[in-house]
């Protein structure tokens, strides 16, 4: 059975100046780090080339090849542990504020004065939220640190020129890019439902309805049948792909969201 409009309130949406704001930055320092190691290695690289091209044999050159490599990995990773530190609390809490302030506006907007106090469990769970979003953030330099020096061992055992390589390298920004993106996609959204369950469990909701939002690539059938079903907000409802029950937002890229039911004992004459 449909649960009336009137007892539901408007779903929390993801802020896209947030979610802009923080792929940008995370974009920003990725194509910085390419730039670092193409400079870097092309400048090697330029100098080990006679030998790695001609027939002599190439083990020294890889042994200093690996050394620069594991320079640039340990700088990256530095830097982007920093990065994680600066934004990644900065973007959870802006839009934990914008999440109780946009309950706060919806409830007001229905006669309902709610003070929304900030609680132990809201703490802890802003926190959860940024150690999770850091680690992702964390995760690029490493990923992007293996597949470049994959390309340049394959370069030196197949004997290729520089030029041949730093195509090989630029491959790696893309798909480097499109990861800063979803990541920012995906904590976005995680981050979005997760305190406004939170929000609305401290208020006193205890129920929600599904509402799956559609993407090109992230539409999963088990929400799609989800959608407009109650569910409890400290439980969420049985996902049979991965054998559990779930919360929107949850599982990696779903922007599904959900509107909160407003309890009987709060309905006015």
């Amino acid at each position: 059975m449909a649960v009336a409009r009137s007892r539901r309130l408007r779903a929390v949406k993801p802020n896209p100046g947030i979610r802009a704001s923080y792929r940008k930055a995370m974009a920003s320092m990725i194509r910085q780090m390419h730039e670092d190691y193409l400079r870097e290695i092309d400048a090697l690289y330029s100098a080990l080339e006679s030998r790695i091209t001609g027939d002599a044999k190439w083990r020294s050159p890889m042994e200093r090849l690996n050394d620069l490599l594991t320079k640039l990995s340990d700088r990256w990773t530095n830097r982007f542990a920093a990065l994680a530190s600066s934004i990644v609390p900065r973007t959870v809490k802006h839009i934990f504020t914008r999440v109780k302030d946009t309950r706060r506006q919806t409830l007001k907007d229905m006669g309902f004065n709610i003070k929304i106090s900030k609680s132990r469990v809201m703490d802890d769970r802003v926190q959860a939220l940024i150690l999770a979003s850091a680690a992702d953030v964390e995760s690029i330099p490493a990923t992007y640190a293996g597949r470049v020096a994959k390309a340049v061992s394959n370069s030196v055992v197949a004997g290729l020129d520089r030029e041949a390589l730093t195509q090989e390298l630029h491959k790696g920004l893309g798909i480097e890019l499109r990861k800063a993106r979803h990541i920012s996609r995906d904590q976005t959204n995680k981050a979005t439902q997760a305190l406004a369950r939170v929000t609305d469990e401290e208020i006193g909701f205890e129920e929600g309805v599904w509402i799956h939002v559609p993407g090109s690539k992230t539409s999963r059938e088990t929400h799609i049948k989800m959608d407009g079903k109650k569910f409890k907000l400290g439980e969420g409802l049985y996902d049979s792909d991965v054998k559990r029950k779930v919360i929107p937002g949850e599982l990696w890229l779903c922007q599904c969201d959900y509107e909160p039911l407003i309890p009987d004992s709060w309905r006015m004459a």
